[in-house]
């Protein structure tokens, strides 16, 4: 297969499969004016608009126009002036997911000081312009069941004012619908549901607080659960986490609890503030695969992104794990996808912290251009000494093979590009290194260099910093 025919599949696909994976494409404004200062408290914030979780590979959806700030002690930050802190996605749906339709999608984060009131603080929205979900039809020319939403906002916000930490949460939508077929039968949750839906998000939430299980089946289409709710205020850290909804999505035999149910979580935004912080304040991230499609224009974002918290994760290793899958209409083949983070802060004011992404497989192209790489891992690590020296590296960073048109390839000792006849260039363990961390990506395969069609796929990327 030619580079132009593989990156002509890829454009042509990557914006409706985009949501099959992190279904971002980043809009970023300019430069900001607004003050930037730094603050005895830390921040954290993340926010998107869905995720879709299955069984069968092929109907996930990851996060939705996902957006962050990492951990930082600096008010001001906003998507004008951090390019992470905002996100947007257009109207965009899954070509292996028929039963989820999600509009447009923005998430916006920031953080703030306001000097006459006094207030601290982080704050995360999500707003989902309209999602539709729907159960297969039982019978020809009639429509199945459908759950839709339009105008949904969820809030996320925490803050410090006089010394005290605060937190809250909010919900709000413009329009809510519940449609069902014909003859359809109705108990009293679902009858009551119905009753209350055109009132909007608050009144849905209210019901499904008081109905047995916290949730109301939907015949045809599934099961609409009550989303998380939490604010956790204590002396030196407040959350605020809000998932507006879940819903647990038939599938094609409408019956729920088998294989090919999707549980589908709405509006997520988290804040969260930290004060009394340890010295070895840390940030960073890992995520097996990140790509961009035609000179940045179609994209999908960091898939299976995990965060490292300010405070480390106590000595614990926190990750996530997505399944193999074969995505952009099959042009890339991915093995399973795992991300990792750890970090350990002590009293001396020394920390150890590292993240990771790995990629058990990768595959492209065909015959004598097809590349394969197998056991990818990236990993970013920084020790702090206890007077402050930073120590950084990349030890635990491998590539298991490497093949081309299924013979062995020799890997490069350093990142200078590796040639692919017919299909592109290959880059191993890119590098930065910053005063208080490094970065790094194990593998960047680039397809049609230079070109308007040019697209970048990064496996095994982490991010580590101790501030």
């Amino acid at each position: 297969m030619r580079t132009h025919r593989l990156a002509a599949r890829l454009v042509a696909v990557a914006s409706a499969a985009a949501t099959v994976l992190a279904g971002s494409v980043v809009l970023t404004a300019s430069p900001s004016q607004a003050a930037v200062v730094r603050t005895d408290y830390g921040f954290q914030t993340s926010a998107y608009g869905t995720r879709v979780t299955s069984d069968m590979v092929a109907l996930n959806m990851s996060r939705s126009a996902l957006s962050w700030i990492g951990c930082t002690r600096r008010a001001g930050l906003n998507p004008d002036n951090l390019p992470t802190a905002g996100n947007y996605l257009a109207a965009s749906n899954s070509p292996s997911n028929p039963w989820v339709k999600l509009g447009a999608v923005t998430t916006a984060n920031r953080t703030f000081k306001n000097k006459k009131t006094g207030v601290i603080g982080n704050q995360s929205v999500s707003k989902v312009a309209d999602l539709t979900l729907s159960g297969p039809s039982q019978s020809q020319g009639v429509p199945g069941p459908s759950f839709a939403l339009e105008g949904l906002t969820t809030k996320a916000r925490t803050w410090a004012k006089g010394g005290r930490l605060h937190g809250s949460t909010k919900l709000s939508s413009l329009d809510l619908q519940l449609q069902l077929p014909e003859g359809t039968p109705v108990d009293e949750p679902l009858g009551q549901l119905l009753d209350v839906v055109d009132e909007g998000i608050g009144a849905v939430t209210e019901l499904l607080q008081e109905v047995t299980g916290n949730a109301i089946e939907v015949p045809g289409l599934g099961t609409i659960r009550l989303g998380h709710e939490r604010v956790v205020v204590k002396k030196n850290t407040a959350l605020a986490r809000s998932v507006s909804l879940i819903v647990d999505l038939a599938g094609t035999d409408a019956e729920v609890g088998t294989a090919d149910d999707s549980r589908v979580l709405v509006g997520h935004s988290q804040s969260r503030i930290h004060r009394n912080l340890p010295k070895a304040l840390m940030t960073g991230h890992g995520y097996p695969l990140e790509m961009s499609v035609a000179d940045e224009l179609v994209g999908v974002g960091k898939v299976g992104l995990e965060v490292l918290p300010c405070r480390g994760t106590g000595g614990k290793v926190l990750g996530e794990h997505l399944p193999a899958q074969d995505v952009l209409d099959g042009a890339l083949e991915l093995g399973t996808l795992t991300s990792q983070v750890f970090g350990e802060s002590r009293k001396d004011g020394s920390g150890d912290a590292w993240t990771l992404g790995k990629v058990t497989r990768v595959a492209l192209g065909s015959g004598d251009q097809r590349v394969e790489l197998a056991g990818i891992v990236g990993v970013a690590r920084v020790h702090r000494k206890a007077n402050g020296t930073l120590v950084r590296s990349i030890k635990g960073t491998s590539i298991g093979s490497f093949t081309v048109g299924g013979e062995e390839q020799k890997l490069p000792v350093n990142s200078e590009p590796v040639e692919l006849p017919g299909l592109g260039l290959i880059q191993f363990n890119l590098v930065e290194r910053s005063r208080k961390g490094i970065r790094l990506t194990a593998v960047r395969i680039t397809l049609d260099p230079g070109e308007s069609s040019q697209t970048v796929i990064n496996l095994g990327n982490a991010r580590t910093e101790i501030k």
